[in-house]
């Protein structure tokens, strides 16, 4: 499936932070969009900016009109290329677990890359 990554994050100092991420993708007929808050901590490195975070939230999936929405749990990182207010994010990868009715889903993943903007 392919699609769109938003995190949205508020750093308390240089190394803690709260991400709001959103997300959509589409594939198969189908979609999913998460919608996950939680903790982010960062290595300020003079290089690169590696991360990991730990997201807690939802999700919405199925075809349009017969949609289900699932409890989501993130586990994942990556770092960032740059100084100023514009990096690259290189890489995230992200494990997503799901559940929802009664069921859990273990093998989802989402990898990856784009522009970092840092006001």
């Amino acid at each position: 499936m392919h699609g769109w990554n938003l995190a949205l994050t508020g750093n308390f100092n240089n190394n803690f932070g709260i991400t709001g991420d959103f997300s959509g993708t589409y594939g198969g007929g189908g979609s999913m969009y998460t919608y996950m808050p939680g903790p982010k901590l960062t290595a300020n490195l003079p290089a690169v900016k590696p991360f990991v975070h730990v997201l807690l939230g939802g999700a919405t999936l199925g075809p349009s009109g017969l949609t289900t929405t699932a409890f989501g749990t993130m586990i994942g990182g990556g770092f960032d290329v740059g100084h100023a207010h514009l990096a690259w994010r290189v890489v995230q990868a992200d494990w997503l677990i799901l559940h929802s009715g009664g069921f859990t889903y273990k093998s989802n993943a989402r990898v990856s890359t784009g522009l970092v903007l840092r006001f």
